[in-house]
């Protein structure tokens, strides 16, 4: 999970003005053909499992029920990328 932790795809980014916690998602880090699906699956869970835990903490110290989260999504960078080959396109319109 050290690639996933190093590319900076996502990271909890400090609190907004109500004290919630910013998770910030970088859509142009991602690169789907030079990734492990096995590692990004455990890396999309230690973030969220971490944002969470932050928004529980947050809500204790200010006192708010329920626990709030702000997640921005940065697009700016991001191409579509076909998602797939033209084989595997070839094999799915067969």
């Amino acid at each position: 999970m050290r690639h996933e932790l190093a590319s900076g795809k996502a990271f909890l980014q400090g609190v907004d003005r109500r004290g919630r916690p910013v998770l910030v998602v970088r859509a142009a880090a991602h690169d789907m053909a030079a990734r492990d699906l096995a590692e990004t699956r455990r890396f999309v869970c230690y973030v969220l499992d971490a944002a969470a835990a932050a928004a529980d903490a947050a809500a204790a110290a200010r006192r708010a029920e329920p626990p709030g989260l702000l997640c921005l999504f940065d697009l700016s960078g991001a191409a579509a990328r076909p998602r797939c080959t033209r084989k595997g396109a070839r094999a799915w319109r067969a």
